[in-house]
């Protein structure tokens, strides 16, 4: 994410980890136990160049972005597509 620290992006990773825990416990959505075995941490690139070269390489599946800047590569890229649509 922009305008934030790693450290941030850690604390924001575990909270967000810890509220799944707690919704899948209570029934509130189910998570892909496959998907979390493959779960890796987050890399951090310097810009938005380089993590889109390491996305059309292959060393990364997705990246999180802001909703904007995502419709406007998806816009302009025919081979990419949101994984989340905010509307």
């Amino acid at each position: 994410m922009l305008n934030m620290t790693e450290e941030e992006m850690t604390k924001f990773r575990e909270a967000g980890r810890y509220i799944g825990r707690i919704m899948n416990e209570e029934g509130y959505f189910e998570r892909n136990s496959q998907q979390l075995k493959g779960a890796k941490d987050a890399t951090y690139y310097d810009t938005l160049d380089s993590m889109l070269m390491a996305l059309n390489s292959g060393d990364i599946a997705e990246m999180m972005i802001y909703y904007k800047t995502g419709q406007y590569l998806c816009a302009t890229n025919d081979n990419l597509e949101l994984a989340y649509n905010s509307s």
